[in-house]
């Protein structure tokens, strides 16, 4: 049995070089992903700050108070400071969720919705 495992363990010189590079582009990716993360981190920490909420500006807000709904309240923000749009999720339960978000101009309107978004939901603001 030890001598199957340890054939099976011979590479050539080709594979070995292309494992390598393999390890090589994972770590490299493992950086990128690692950087991104402390990046949104920051981000996040910035917008929870109470101190800065100089920065940031209140865009819209939605109450769903739908019966059979949990009360969920939705609002859409912009951090002055990075330029970039945001959909706080606040839920009765006490919980919340912030996402990045995009803003696109649909139809003369302002439609705000998640960069990672699944359900295709989206929210239009129409005054202010």
């Amino acid at each position: 049995m030890m001598l199957l495992s340890l054939a099976a363990c011979k590479k050539s010189s080709t594979e070995i070089a292309s494992l390598k590079d393999q390890v090589s582009s994972l770590q490299h990716q493992n950086e990128l992903l690692s950087s991104e993360n402390a990046n949104l981190k920051k981000q996040l920490k910035i917008l929870k700050s109470p101190k800065n909420n100089s920065d940031i500006q209140q865009i819209g807000r939605w109450l769903d108070n739908r019966p059979g709904s949990d009360k969920h309240i939705i609002t859409i923000f912009k951090n002055l400071k990075t330029k970039k749009y945001f959909i706080k999720d606040s839920f009765g339960d006490g919980s919340s969720d912030i996402e990045e978000a995009r803003l696109l101009n649909h139809k003369g309107l302002k439609r705000y919705e998640a960069i990672n978004n699944e359900h295709n939901e989206y929210c239009i603001v129409e005054k202010k």
